[in-house]
């Protein structure tokens, strides 16, 4: 019998963005879309779940 082993995809985005000016890097635009969802879209395809460590209330629904 084989079991199935699930990855989970953690991303730790729970820095001060202190060279940011204290923006939120994860949530600055590239090409129209925000780092995090660009981190998220790669991520997903080679992973069960994704985990988000942020310190932003605002990735709780992610």
């Amino acid at each position: 019998m084989q079991t199935e082993t699930k990855v989970v995809g953690l991303i730790l985005a729970g820095g001060q963005s202190s060279r940011m000016q204290g923006h939120d890097k994860s949530t600055l635009l590239l090409h129209g879309q925000s780092m995090m969802a660009h981190v998220v879209e790669r991520l997903l395809p080679q992973v069960a779940a994704v985990w988000v460590s942020a310190q932003s209330p605002i990735f709780a629904s992610v």
